[in-house]
């Protein structure tokens, strides 16, 4: 019998912090909280207490999962974290977390440093494991605190960002739930747009400087990428299952800012309601928003039988992916 993979559950958990518009620009000649909200779509983001990190939060997710779905952690033989602000430059977040849920020493884990492509992109990587007979039952991890990397003045980036853990489970289906099918994916890769989005304090001494401290985001760039990519992939990915865009129940795209999500829905030709958001009230949590969208989808009991959604995520590299779910 031929190997499927399987969405089982996701689940996701948010810091108790809120940071509003109005706290955010208090004081401010140039920003309001209008003006913010026209801009991003976000009205409040959530920050990661100080001593708090997308490891904790990462963690937090999966005792929530766990205790949900009585899942024995046990029987997980793989575990992907996907961030980009790690505790540590090393050990990986993943060998961390593998000590703190105790996991078996048989369980592969490893980090993989993507940011808001990163949901499609380990969903692309567990089912090609579950295929290959490598594994059974992977633990997806998606966890970032962007907020500790801004610059409290470059309101480009403050204004955006929130932090979020969030995590999934992709099974081969004999043990746990069949939520969703993994059918194909579109993933893709233009390097020569790595300088726009990123943190360049490192190993190398010209990237320590005092003005690396903090993140850079080229938002023009950033957006100019978008366009030139997301709908396409999107297109081609549910083109790759032989369907078309009509047969699409939902599209959970990454949380970027309401501009740049109207543009691609626009540039798709889809309408509001097949075009789920959630980021007026969290902002842009990298990593965990498409998890973080699809899991209040799942929950509320949104998605219909039998249907097909999109989760697509774009970003940090300049990188970009889309995989199509049949849920059963």
């Amino acid at each position: 019998m031929s190997l499927t993979a399987f969405l089982s559950c996701v689940d996701y958990v948010l810091p108790e912090k809120k940071l509003t518009n109005e706290e955010l620009c208090a004081g401010s000649q140039k920003w309001t909280p209008e003006k913010i909200h026209k801009k991003t779509g976000i009205l409040e983001r959530r920050i990661a207490a100080e001593n708090e990190t997308g490891l904790d939060l990462g963690e937090k997710s999966v005792e929530k999962l766990f205790a949900k779905n009585g899942i024995d952690k046990s029987t997980v033989d793989c575990l992907l974290f996907c961030t980009q602000t790690p505790d540590y430059k090393f050990p990986p977040n993943a060998s961390i977390l593998h000590s703190r849920l105790g996991l078996a020493k048989s369980c592969a884990a490893f980090d993989i440093n993507l940011g808001c492509s990163g949901f499609p992109y380990c969903l692309w990587m567990a089912k090609s494991l579950i295929l290959g007979g490598e594994a059974s039952c992977i633990l997806i991890v998606l966890a970032d605190t962007l907020t500790k990397c801004c610059d409290p003045n470059d309101m480009v980036v403050t204004t955006i960002f929130g932090d979020a853990g969030s995590c999934a489970l992709v099974t081969d289906g004999k043990k746990y739930g069949k939520k969703a099918r993994i059918l194909n994916s579109v993933v893709g890769t233009d390097g020569r747009g790595y300088s726009h989005l990123g943190f360049y304090s490192g190993f190398k001494t010209s990237q320590c400087a005092e003005n690396d401290k903090f993140m850079k985001m080229n938002g023009p760039e950033v957006f100019n990428f978008t366009l030139q990519n997301v709908d396409g992939a999107i297109r081609e990915s549910i083109a790759k299952n032989h369907l078309d865009i009509s047969q699409i129940e939902f599209f959970f795209v990454h949380q970027a800012n309401k501009f740049i999500l109207d543009n691609i829905r626009e540039k798709l030709q889809v309408d509001v309601a097949r075009f789920p958001s959630n980021i007026e009230r969290i902002g842009n949590t990298s990593c965990a928003s498409v998890p973080i969208l699809l899991g209040d989808w799942i929950d509320a009991g949104l998605i219909g039988k039998n249907s097909y959604s999109v989760a697509c995520g774009f970003g940090v590299g300049f990188s970009w992916a889309s995989t199509l779910l049949h849920f059963e």
